[in-house]
């Protein structure tokens, strides 16, 4: 079948496919609709703030004081979740020529 039949095929089936779908749709009937847009604004608000909460207990100037040898650390980066690790010791490090972070220092952490 070539690529123009192909074409030709999906032009004819798609008005009336789209047709079908439009009326499914119409059937679609959501209890209290409300309630739920509600609850995804809740639900969409939680995630921002839960994003925030991140954000701060995760910044340098927060959670340094708390890097201390021998305690048991859960290690993240982005979608990575490299589980558990001992911290070792930790050095402050200067931040590279072309700095895009907006943290002003970098800290080394050697896990075990």
């Amino acid at each position: 079948m070539s690529i123009f039949s192909m074409m030709e095929c999906f032009a004819l089936t798609f008005p009336t496919e789209l047709c079908r779908e439009e009326e499914r749709l119409s059937t679609i009937i959501v209890e209290n609709e409300e309630d739920v847009a509600d609850y995804y604004e809740l639900r969409k608000k939680l995630d921002e703030l839960a994003a925030d909460f991140k954000d701060v207990i995760t910044h340098p100037s927060y959670s340094l004081p708390f890097l201390q040898p021998g305690r048991l650390v859960k290690i993240k980066y982005l979608q990575l979740d490299f589980g558990w690790g001992i911290v070792i010791h930790y050095q402050k490090r200067l931040p590279p020529k072309v700095s895009t972070s907006s943290h002003t220092a970098f800290w080394d952490q050697p896990c075990l």
